[in-house]
């Protein structure tokens, strides 16, 4: 029996043992419930470049406390998971000013950042970091458009719009009045290389080229490369424009939309909680139609435009990307647009319909291999269209066109320290229909019907070195291995022919496009980039109309109508001021194999290639660019000195002639003014040399008939063009929307008469030789004002 004093003693020790016991278990178990609900928390976000507002790759994100990290994405985006409440977020990259972040427990789940660039400089050596886009920054002739950039422009008719704001570039034809295609670096509309997401969209705008087919409300930037690109994304002649879509994963979930005079765009960005699954959508619907009952109380049944015409567009694009890890993703991506168009007018007997229109869908799988080789894989379908039908004075006709391609490819790419490269292929597979027509005259009835089939292999293989500190080297290749399918049938105008069964092919023929470009730095704000590219395209386009209107006929190789192929050379002069930059960029561009459709040929061509006439071009120019991108009043000019020629054998004894669109001078000026939180200005001024024009420089009476005398092809120049745009931001306060904006805009601000065409007028005097001929010239937009309302929630 032990003394009271051990009982008291052992008992005091037991409880001891069994409070330490208790509380370490529970401190274990708050720390395994702690640490379990903090590893389930998760901060997305995005890094921005502080000055120009463009996603930044490869920014490095480290939470040393939970030891978590990752890298941002070629968007800027980045998600890190694991970490724990009350830490600091370590954010770094070569290229720019690090950065400490703490996060806290009413830190948001989305964060936006900024970095600012730095050049770091020991005995004249600067230290840069690479990106995995070091490719693209590799290129002279590279535009970039945030989807705030495309927000900020003065809006047409109550709608912001990419292609518009692509017009502002040097380089870039800036007049759009009535003319919907782009006209990049003296090239056709033809020569562009149009990609959302890396789908090719064949037509670009919409209601003759007042919108575009892009949704501002889902794009997150625009990347243009003018003829010089890299080898991963294509080939052709003027100018490879890719557009991407808002990244559904990472960006918050909302609901934004614009609503204007004639037209209205949605978007949706909805993700799930766990951030594997996440979609983004865009809507966009005219609504001219509502006009009718409107116009019917002011204008009477003859002056009434909409009673017996109808016009209306749609277009519906989306993508959704499934990630169940972060080295693995899924995307599905589409886009279907339609514009339809119909006239009527019963006292002529005259009716017609038209409609076209795009169709696309890919789908992508995105791996990471490790943390600096990717691999891509895809598959696609994309499809043009255009249909006419009507009746003209008794006579039927009815037109149909369409373009189709099935392709798959797979790239795979990655960086190191001084490398950054990429390869892969891609095989497709085309189906053209450039024409099928009927016409209807009285008794006599006339049929045309051409298709064509046609199968692509590409190889392709690019890297960009890091020689030195001051100089990076690019270069890369794209080879296209090219047949014709059968059946195929050719019949020349001295009678040679070519005939290919069905289940047979031509011989394959082979091209290449390669291009390698410099990059050197000259010390911490001058640079300069020089490039020579030679692209080959495969497909044409015959315009058989100057009006814009969808009725260009795309038009694949064939043994008997060669491929375009074209060189183009590039210097360019690049400096960065605090808060300013400036570049200049001289470009030469020769063009082989050359297309114009000829709808008057005499005799009875019994092939479609036949109606091709081909030749060659020739491009030279200046583009200047400076821009203040810090204050309050900011501002951008761009100008561009070009001339743009042509040659055809069969056109002015094959003399060098200007083409139509060719512009001496195109001048732009674009300011935005954020007077306070509320109210913001911007204004953009154009002046642009006229277009060209073939008129006659005399006539004569011969036989009591006037005769035109012509002296050139395209020998006349229109009028200059030149309008101001304003629009005014009025910034709503509500507890509700998160952005409410109302839009006011004016185009043509001093109701300038800008020429569209032009035409004679003949007027008959008092004796049968007295004739007036006098020019008319016909305008589309006088000043337009427009309001909208732009909001997001």
């Amino acid at each position: 029996m032990q003394p009271p004093f051990f009982y008291n003693l052992t008992d005091e020790f037991t409880s001891m043992r069994n409070g330490i016991f208790y509380l370490l278990l529970g401190l274990l178990i708050e720390s395994f419930c702690f640490n379990g609900l903090a590893q389930n928390r998760c901060i997305e976000g995005e890094i921005l470049d502080e000055e120009t507002g463009f996603p930044i790759s490869d920014v490095h994100i480290y939470c040393p406390l939970s030891d978590r990290g990752t890298v941002t994405n070629d968007k800027g985006a980045f998600k890190i998971c694991g970490i724990l409440e009350n830490v600091l977020l370590e954010i770094n990259h070569l290229a720019y000013s690090s950065r400490v972040i703490y996060v806290s427990d009413s830190t948001r789940a989305f964060i936006s950042l900024s970095l600012k660039e730095k050049g770091v400089m020991t005995n004249e050596v600067i230290i840069k970091g690479i990106s995995g886009n070091l490719s693209k920054d590799m290129m002279p002739g590279r535009g970039k458009l945030s989807s705030l950039d495309i927000i900020q422009l003065p809006s047409f008719l109550g709608q912001p719009d990419v292609v518009r704001s692509l017009q502002t570039m040097a380089g870039v034809q800036t007049v759009s009045e009535g003319v919907g295609d782009i006209f990049v670096r003296g090239g056709s509309p033809g020569q562009n290389l149009i990609l959302l997401d890396g789908m090719e969209l064949m037509n670009p705008v919409h209601l003759m080229g007042i919108y575009s087919i892009f949704n501002p409300f889902t794009t997150h930037s625009v990347d243009l490369f003018k003829g010089h690109a890299p080898a991963s994304l294509g080939s052709r002649l003027s100018s490879v424009i890719s557009v991407s879509s808002t990244e559904p994963t990472i960006v918050p979930s909302g609901f934004s939309g614009s609503i204007g005079n004639v037209a209205t765009s949605l978007g949706l960005t909805q993700k799930s909680q766990d951030g594997k699954w996440g979609i983004v959508m865009g809507l966009r619907r005219s609504f001219l139609e509502l006009y009718k009952p409107i116009t019917s109380l002011f204008l009477s049944a003859e002056d009434d435009f909409f009673k017996s015409n109808s016009y209306y567009f749609y277009d519906f694009n989306g993508r959704l990307v499934y990630q169940p890890k972060a080295t693995t993703s899924f995307a599905l991506n589409w886009y279907q647009g339609k514009d339809f168009f119909k006239m009527k007018n019963q006292k002529i007997n005259y009716f017609t319909e038209t409609d076209f229109g795009n169709g696309v869908v890919s789908f992508v799988w995105n791996q990471s291999i490790t943390k600096r080789v990717k691999l891509m894989c895809e598959v696609g379908y994309t499809q043009a269209w255009a249909g006419f039908s009507g009746m003209i004075i008794d006579n039927d006709i009815g037109f149909n066109s369409n373009h189709r391609k099935l392709y798959t490819g797979i790239q795979l790419s990655g960086e190191n320290n001084r490398h950054s490269w990429s390869v892969g292929s891609k095989i497709s597979r085309y189906s053209t229909l450039p024409q099928d027509m009927f016409l209807i005259m009285e008794s006599d009835t006339s049929t045309f019907y051409n298709k064509f089939e046609n199968a692509q292999a590409e190889l392709f293989l690019e890297d960009s070195y890091r020689l030195t500190e001051k100089l990076v080297l690019y270069g890369g290749l794209r080879t296209h291995f090219y047949k014709t399918l059968g059946p195929y049938d050719f019949v020349g105008s001295n009678e040679s022919s070519t005939l290919i069964k069905k289940g047979d092919s031509s011989l394959a023929d082979f091209h290449f496009s390669p291009s390698i470009s410099m990059q050197y730095r000259m010390g911490a704000k001058d640079q300069m980039k020089l490039a020579w590219s030679r692209n080959v395209q495969m497909i044409h386009v015959a315009s058989i109309s100057s009006m814009p209107l969808p009725n260009d006929m795309w038009m694949m190789a064939t043994p008997h109508l060669k491929p375009q192929t074209g060189h183009q050379f590039s210097l360019g002069y690049y400096k960065q001021l605090e808060g300013f930059s400036f570049s200049s960029e001289l470009f030469a561009k020769y063009l082989f194999h050359q297309s114009v459709f000829n709808i008057n040929l005499e005799g009875d061509e019994k092939s479609f290639e036949n109606h091709f006439f081909i030749g060659k071009g020739r491009v030279f120019g200046l583009e200047i660019t400076a821009r203040k991108e810090l204050g309050t009043i900011r501002g951008e000019l761009n100008y561009t000195l070009m001339r743009s020629e042509r040659s055809f054998p069969e056109i002015y004894e094959g003399e060098w002639y200007s083409d139509k669109f060719d512009r001496t001078h195109d001048l732009s000026v674009t300011t935005q003014w954020k007077i306070n939180e509320r109210w913001d200005l911007s204004a953009f001024f154009v002046y642009a040399t006229g277009n060209n024009m073939t008129l006659p420089s005399g006539r004569m009476w011969l036989m009591g008939t006037v005769m035109n005398d012509y002296d050139g092809y395209n020998n006349f120049r229109m009028p200059p063009y030149h309008r101001l745009d304003l629009s005014v931001n009025y910034h709503l306060k509500s507890d509700f929307f998160a952005e409410s904006v109302l839009n006011f805009s004016l185009v043509n601000l001093y109701n300038r008469p800008n020429p569209y065409f032009l035409y004679f007028k003949v007027f008959q005097g008092s004796s049968r030789y007295d004739l007036d001929v006098q020019a008319a010239q016909v305008s589309l937009f006088p000043i337009l004002p427009s309001i909208s309302w732009r909001f997001k929630f």
